[in-house]
């Protein structure tokens, strides 16, 4: 009887033991899972920035080094990466691949499509880009006249003003900002304002 129950309490103990070290297992494993997702969220919000940004850099060895003990300690992350995948609407298991083959690979993040979201964001700051340059050019066009107006009224020589229209024309702002500063004192109100607002947008 005193056998058996040795027995019985050595084989409680096992099964005690056996469920503590898969607990400590399991959360040592989510542990470093979570700790590679919030790394990979990182370098997503910072791709825009590569291959110049250190602290994305920073983020992308992180990654390498967390890969490398998972794998030493045979934990696969593609599950939890399919769950952040779902969570981001990020391709992360291209984007974890990508960290671990950089420098080769600039891990820029991919929307579920497929398309890197750094083309996006580039398309869209050429967008803008193009904007801000036409409503530039419809204001230098429009101040332009009343400028030339100006030019027109208070420069006698015509020497001096073909220069100023030169310089005007050819866009050397600063030069012509110079030259209008000395007639400040002839023009209204009116035709000073058109000068300042000129010269504020350009400089």
């Amino acid at each position: 009887m005193i056998v058996l129950h040795v027995k019985d309490l050595f084989k409680k103990l096992t099964l005690l033991f056996s469920y503590k070290k898969n607990k400590i297992d399991s959360l040592t494993e989510n542990k470093f899972l979570e700790e590679l997702c919030i790394l990979l969220r990182h370098v997503g919000c910072r791709d825009q920035d590569l291959p110049n940004d250190k602290k994305a850099t920073e983020y992308i060895l992180k990654v390498q080094q967390i890969s490398k003990l998972l794998e030493i300690k045979n934990i696969n992350p593609i599950r939890r990466l399919k769950l952040l995948t779902k969570e981001t609407n990020w391709l992360m298991e291209d984007l974890y691949h990508d960290c671990i083959n950089y420098p080769k690979v600039i891990p820029y993040v991919k929307l579920l499509n497929g398309q890197p979201r750094i083309e996006i964001i580039r398309q869209e700051q050429e967008q803008r880009k193009l904007v801000q340059e036409q409503k530039y050019k419809e204001f230098l066009d429009t101040t332009a006249k009343d400028l030339i107006a100006i030019i027109n009224k208070y420069i006698i020589d015509q020497t001096k003003k073909d220069e100023l229209l030169r310089l005007l024309n050819n866009g050397y702002y600063r030069h012509l900002a110079v030259e209008l500063d000395n007639i400040k004192e002839s023009v209204d109100k009116e035709e000073e304002t058109i000068i300042n607002h000129f010269f504020a947008d350009i400089f």
